[in-house]
């Protein structure tokens, strides 16, 4: 009996041929190896197997971006369909000035009320125009537009 882990034998009794995923045969063990003779044969024969792994598949292909959002106006108000260099001849420099995808967002402010004014194209490749207009207090209530148009207008 050879000495080791395993009873001789025992090796070729589970495994009589280590094969690939491919079912190439790489060795035969047999009973005169030591353990860890069989462990470097195992290691070896293992190491032959690498090439017989598929390759892996190619990632999936890049979508192009979604078309622009083209947006309505619902509102109507003098504000309406005006550019953002119009909002600015109107009321000044803006508080913020804010890009977000294809929209913009200017806003202006003074003591007694807020204004936001939204930017949109209305078709592609046109330049955007104010589609929305939202008018507060500082404190967040909802102020009159057309009172807080003229009490911004410079």
């Amino acid at each position: 009996m050879a000495a080791g882990w395993w009873p001789a034998g025992h090796w070729r009794q589970r495994w009589p041929a280590l094969t690939c995923p491919s079912g190439s045969v790489k060795t035969q063990a047999t009973s005169s190896l030591s353990n860890r003779a069989r462990i470097s044969v195992t290691l070896a024969a293992l190491g032959g197997c690498a090439a017989a792994v598929p390759p892996r598949s190619a990632p999936p292909p890049v979508t192009a971006a979604p078309a622009p959002t083209i947006v309505r106006p619902v509102q109507s108000n003098s504000l309406i369909g005006q550019s953002p260099d119009a909002a600015q001849r109107l009321f000044g420099k803006p508080r913020l000035d804010v890009t977000e995808g294809a929209a913009r967002k200017l806003q202006f402010e003074g003591t007694a009320c807020v204004i936001d004014i939204y930017f949109y194209a209305p078709r592609a490749g046109a330049s955007p125009v104010a589609t929305h207009v939202d008018a507060r207090t500082p404190d967040g209530r909802n102020a009159e537009l057309g009172s807080c148009v003229e009490t911004l207008r410079r």
